[in-house]
């Protein structure tokens, strides 16, 4: 009777150890997203846990390297992780001169990794020094990595863009190929500085930290063109549109050819920063964008910068390339538009005039009032029209007003006129940073807008339609 009085006692005073073994599984699996170590900690408190840790490979598929632990340390892990895919993080950063015991060189630690290069699924580099880029780059020239799906690769913003200044031949990395990979997201890298396998590619992410970064439009949309397959696009980071190419200034004739660039895939594009355009170039902008990918669905412009501070000489290059070349319906296939951007009246109406399908639309402080006001004509004019469903802004659905700030008439202005034109909207989404814009908004005012629309309020953007 003992040992089942002692498994009683023990299961109330410590109900995790009634927990079946799948399930304690199922949780360790989830804390090694949030720290590397998590596999190691869960193995040291108690013999039971060690002995699941040990015999479930898929918590060891998660392989740090860091110059603070032995070579031998990444080996285990490896050997414990079976036959499973990896994901490869390595993070090398100046030398710790409070360690005092011997550490293992960038090239130990990835030579150890690189044997396994066949079962790599991610790999995730973030360097701080020229030389130890040098060093990484080097090593995945001439490998394969037949499984490897996404690629990252931050460097230091110190050394933002700086990093193969003087190459005049694009380094090559992954010669021995890289047949299945979809994702790419470059960190403070300068587009073009990398030959990779780009036929699979679905996924282009380009970030830098510092200010006032120049992107050439020409070596910008030949990196671009030579990924067929990209279907998603993010540009993050302050950043301005330049031109290498003084021709793209010269005015050119109305039957001049499209241009080359054509990205028939892209569906998803994000530019998150300054892009140096004024207000009045957003739309041009926006329907540049269309002209080089017909298809794209969902956009997202949005910037923290003050309305002053925005300049129009930067944007001429990429105006001037695409402004001639516009589809008659600049917008034919958006069905999303999160614009976080200042932008005209003027502008404001022509991308709703150029929309059929626009469902979901999201402003912030930094337009709503302007856009709104336009979205208010552009809805009035549906009436004048039998072919409603056709018209401008018929199809919008949710609006979503970020950091509100505007005066409340106007949105109930635009929630009665689309009510009245018989195409009301769905939902509007009011966010605010501040909780307590929300503690004291008033229950009478809710009331109101409840009558007219789906009102939801939150602290958070939600995310992008579709």
């Amino acid at each position: 009777m003992w040992p089942s009085a002692r498994g009683k006692h023990k299961a109330f005073i410590d109900p995790i150890a009634t927990l079946p073994n799948e399930l304690l599984v199922a949780i360790f699996a989830e804390t090694i997203r949030h720290a590397y170590d998590a596999p190691v900690r869960i193995s040291h408190v108690c013999s039971h846990w060690r002995r699941l840790a040990l015999c479930t490979p898929a918590l060891w598929t998660i392989v740090p390297l860091v110059l603070s632990k032995p070579v031998q340390a990444v080996q285990e892990r490896i050997r414990r992780s079976g036959q499973r895919l990896l994901e490869i993080h390595g993070a090398f950063g100046q030398d710790d001169d409070s360690i005092k015991i011997p550490i293992p060189t960038i090239e130990e630690l990835l030579d150890v990794v690189i044997t396994h290069s066949h079962r790599w699924r991610l790999l995730h580099i973030t360097v701080m020094e020229e030389e130890d880029a040098n060093i990484v780059l080097d090593k995945l020239k001439p490998i394969g990595v037949p499984r490897l799906v996404s690629f990252i690769l931050k460097m230091d913003e110190t050394m933002c863009f700086q990093l193969g200044h003087d190459q005049d031949e694009p380094i090559e990395l992954f010669s021995g190929g890289a047949p299945k990979l979809t994702s790419l997201h470059l960190a403070n890298v300068r587009p073009g500085l990398f030959c990779i396998p780009s036929a699979t590619l679905t996924s282009y992410t380009l970030f830098t930290c510092a200010n006032g970064v120049e992107f050439d439009v020409v070596n910008l949309a030949d990196v671009l063109g030579n990924m067929p397959a990209l279907s998603r696009v993010v540009f993050q980071g302050d950043m301005c549109l330049i031109s290498s190419d003084p021709e793209l200034d010269q005015d050119q004739d109305d039957n001049t050819p499209s241009p080359p660039l054509k990205l028939q895939a892209l569906r998803f594009l994000e530019i998150e920063g300054n892009i140096g355009c004024t207000a009045g170039d957003m739309c041009k902008l926006l329907a540049a964008v269309c002209a080089v990918a017909p298809g794209i669905q969902d956009l997202v412009f949005t910037t923290s910068r003050p309305l002053d501070s925005f300049q129009s000489d930067r944007h001429s290059a990429w105006q001037n390339l695409f402004e001639k070349h516009l589809p008659r319906a600049p917008f034919p296939a958006v069905r999303s538009l999160v614009l976080h951007y200042p932008i005209t009246t003027s502008s404001a109406s022509a991308i709703f005039n150029g929309s059929p399908h626009l469902e979901y639309l999201s402003l912030s402080c930094l337009n709503d009032q302007t856009v709104i006001r336009s979205l208010i004509e552009a809805t009035r004019m549906i009436s004048s029209d039998s072919q409603s469903s056709k018209m401008p802004s018929a199809s919008l659905k949710t609006l979503v007003l970020d950091d509100w700030s505007s005066d409340y008439s106007l949105l109930f202005e635009l929630l009665r006129v689309r009510k009245q034109e018989g195409v009301p909207l769905d939902k509007v989404i009011i966010c605010s940073p501040d909780s307590e814009f929300f503690d004291t908004f008033p229950v009478g005012l809710r009331n109101n807008l409840e009558k007219l629309v789906t009102l939801e309020l939150g602290t958070s953007r939600p995310p992008v339609y579709g």
